[in-house]
């Protein structure tokens, strides 16, 4: 509300100054075009009175996240009401841990002898105590979701590590892919052809925890978890759109809530998330990022427009989308709709990844 009123007044600021700054036949000057000093103290104090007049409240979040500090671990959390009573059931967001390895065989390939020799960056394992720490952390909750990345380039070694410190460790692992899993080479993905994808991708099925492409799991009969890939090439996949229409189905037969759970963050098509700051404290990776009409999704072509209009049309049962990708935290809403076209608003948490800090998890407690 008070953004609107916000808008409204600086429009009619600006037609009276345009208005008022009229010289002469002929004679265009600053404000005529346009260019209007927002910074003057007279504008300045004429939309400070006009706001506080209003009285309008300060813009109320769907389900906000809130940070503390838990065994080393920056937490955030945020409980989602599912009005069916029973136990708590809590769900732990990981995600960006970009584990590296290459051992001799991998090096042999050039591709993945030409990104181990120039990124250092997490090189031989930097970052897996931090990815273990975080996963001790979720070990005792009722499900971990690692929103991709976990892989920081495609080596057989990495798969071998990561097997043994989270998928086989962890019984309580699911996984989306992002957009590293699938990469030998820095950079490469802008020339990819479809049989490389394909090939990648029948790699990582070979290691992965679950299904690469869509995978969803209901727990204690009130909580659906979905989590599809669209971190491998930006976009979702056909054959995810069939199987996410019918578990919507199933969720709103059942009465149950559902969370999404995908790696690149989706365009919000929410006029309030032109440029959205990191929402952590200190973050050193904070940039301002438009996530309005950028980020999966935004060209609304084929799959994904499919996926955005199941998850857009089904506001009030879909209850958040959690992804990584960016490095920084975010918290943005979804425009969406109920089923009888009323307005909803998802909630969508981007998180930081592990590697950062002391490590950095989101605890999603469903009642």
């Amino acid at each position: 509300m008070k953004n609107k009123l916000l808008k409204i007044i600086i429009c009619i600021l600006t037609l009276t100054l345009l208005l008022s700054g009229c010289t002469g036949e002929g004679d265009v000057t600053d404000t005529q075009q346009g260019i209007v000093d927002l910074g003057s103290d007279a504008v300045t104090e004429e939309i400070t009175d006009a706001i506080s007049d209003t009285q309008a409240p300060e813009k109320t979040y769907v389900n906000m996240w809130k940070y503390s500090q838990e065994r080393g671990i920056t937490v955030r959390d945020i409980v989602i009401e599912t009005g069916k009573g029973g136990e708590d059931i809590e769900i732990i967001q990981l995600t960006d841990m970009h584990i590296a390895y290459a051992n001799e065989t991998d090096l042999q390939d050039s591709q993945i002898s030409k990104t181990y020799n120039s990124r250092t960056w997490g090189r031989n394992g930097q970052f897996l105590s931090n990815a273990v720490k975080c996963l001790e952390f979720g070990k005792n909750a009722d499900q971990i979701v690692i929103t991709g990345d976990i892989y920081d380039y495609l080596t057989s070694e990495v798969a071998a590590q990561v097997n043994k410190y989270i998928f086989s460790a962890y019984a309580n692992v699911m996984a989306c892919l992002g957009n590293h899993e699938s990469v030998k080479e820095m950079g490469e993905e802008g020339s990819w052809s479809k049989s490389t994808i394909e090939a990648r991708l029948e790699t990582l099925k070979q290691s992965w925890v679950n299904d690469i492409y869509y995978s969803s799991k209901v727990l204690g009969d009130k909580v659906m978890l979905i989590q599809m890939d669209n971190g491998t090439t930006g976009s979702f996949w056909d054959s995810q759109v069939p199987l996410f229409k019918a578990d919507l189905e199933r969720a709103r037969a059942n009465g149950y809530v559902v969370l999404l759970f995908y790696h690149i963050p989706l365009a919000t098509y929410n006029i309030d998330y032109y440029s959205t700051r990191s929402s952590l404290v200190g973050d050193t990776n904070a940039t301002v990022r438009n996530f309005a009409t950028s980020g999966s999704c935004s060209a609304l072509i084929g799959a994904d427009k499919e996926i955005y209009d199941l998850i857009t049309t089904n506001g009030d049962i879909i209850k958040g989308g959690f992804c990584g990708h960016y490095h920084s935290d975010f918290y943005t809403e979804i425009v969406a709709q109920d089923p009888s076209g009323a307005d909803a608003y998802i909630p969508q948490y981007t998180l930081i990844g592990t590697l950062y800090g002391g490590g950095h998890a989101l605890r999603i407690t469903v009642k």
